[in-house]
């Protein structure tokens, strides 16, 4: 998933990326670029802001900003574990609610 946290820290620097500039910008393949983009939409790190034809502009989502803020490296944590999980793991604070059963599972 290394492609995919590039491109949210890409995409962090320059506040709203459209795939063709991601291409310019990274020199990554535009396949690969495009199907990160359909992930990134799918699992709720970016939307699009501008929509016109195939042209679209996207920007990140607060669940990408907290990603980021958190310093997270591993995007397949989220995933797995929800930001929510990861936010008490990563803050030092003692787990609760929903955090609380995830944090306790397989213990």
């Amino acid at each position: 998933m290394g492609v995919l946290v590039d491109l949210i820290k890409i995409m962090s620097s320059f506040r709203v990326l459209s795939p063709g500039d991601a291409v310019s910008k990274t020199g990554m393949p535009r396949y690969l670029v495009l199907a990160a983009f359909k992930a990134l939409e799918e699992l709720g790190f970016i939307e699009p802001i501008y929509a016109k034809g195939t042209h679209r502009v996207y920007k990140l989502t607060p669940l990408a900003e907290r990603f980021l803020e958190l310093g997270i490296e591993d995007l397949a944590l989220v995933v797995g574990a929800g930001i929510e999980h990861l936010e008490e793991e990563f803050s030092g604070d003692t787990p609760s609610g929903e955090a609380a059963e995830l944090a306790t599972e397989g213990t």
